[in-house]
């Protein structure tokens, strides 16, 4: 069934197999001017390298190359006599189809097209297809490094945090530690520094000694300059990781930090209404407060 209107507009046009005819205004027979399509092919020069969809809306944005999926579009038939579409219909040349091919606008509408057409639309129908499925396993992968950086990220900077802490912790002490050592208290920096391994480095009149929680895998870079001194450490764990990058015989020592004393919340006493703690609303009730 095929639908027939000289209307410029209809509300069924695209929606129904169906053309719009014409009659030239020199009195010729009449034209099929609309409904009837061609579908005009396009790919990329290299099939594998797609270099024309790198706008970001083909898909997710990727990294990588991807194929060409296919860059054609259907276009309105050059008008043609009326005949000879009746004629197509019945010698079954010509079909009504739903056009698949995207990116156009034109998806989803109907319009009579050839076999030789139809065939060039499904070419293209299908390496889209196979692009988008390569393109959705790239933008997985891509997903999941992207998900692990982040992850590694937020573990490295929960690491950074925890050495601050132990080295926060651990000042006091290891102050007492080479006081009781060396009979004199000594300075300490502020921060770790790159040049004691990202460790808070310890002075005794005026010279380094020891260096408060260095991460062990900076140790090896510095392990001449670290050799002398007292490296401390939170943990036995921290203790064995620095020894195994540090100098033969270095001292490693391991404190306890003192954790930090909780002050006991307040608990106001407990008061009536009018003001009288209960033990000495109690003392009242039973003339004890006049004793």
């Amino acid at each position: 069934m095929c639908w027939f209107t000289d209307r410029k507009t209809a509300p069924w046009l695209d929606n129904v197999p169906s053309v719009q005819i014409a009659r030239p205004d020199d009195g010729g027979s009449v034209q099929i001017s609309a409904g009837a399509a061609r579908f005009v092919p396009a790919w990329c020069e290299d099939r594998a390298d797609c270099g024309l969809c790198d706008c970001g809306n083909c898909g997710p944005v990727i990294d990588g190359t991807l194929p060409c999926g296919g860059h054609g579009k259907w276009l309105t038939a050059v008008p043609f006599p009326l005949d000879r579409f009746v004629a197509a219909i019945c010698a079954n040349t010509t079909r009504p189809h739903r056009l698949r091919a995207k990116g156009w606008g034109d998806d989803g509408k109907w319009r009579w097209v050839t076999r030789p057409y139809f065939d060039l639309e499904e070419e293209q129908v299908q390496a889209t297809a196979r692009r988008e499925q390569i393109m959705d396993r790239l933008a997985a992968v891509q997903r999941r490094q992207r998900e692990a950086r982040e992850a590694a990220e937020q573990e490295h900077l929960a690491a950074i945090e925890a050495l601050l802490q132990r080295q926060k912790a651990l000042v006091k002490p290891v102050v007492e530690f080479v006081y009781h050592e060396a009979g004199a208290y000594p300075s300490v920096a502020r921060d770790g520094i790159p040049e004691f391994a990202m460790g808070v480095p310890v002075y005794l009149r005026g010279k380094p000694y020891a260096v408060i929680c260095p991460v062990a895998s900076r140790v090896p870079a510095l392990r001449n300059r670290l050799a002398p001194l007292v490296l401390f450490a939170a943990t036995e764990r921290e203790r064995s990781r620095i020894a195994a990058q540090a100098a033969p015989d270095q001292r490693v020592e391991v404190l306890a930090a003192e954790p930090s004393p909780t002050p006991a919340p307040a608990v106001p006493p407990q008061r009536e209404q009018d003001g009288l703690t209960i033990k000495q609303a109690v003392n009242r009730m039973f003339g004890l407060d006049r004793m």
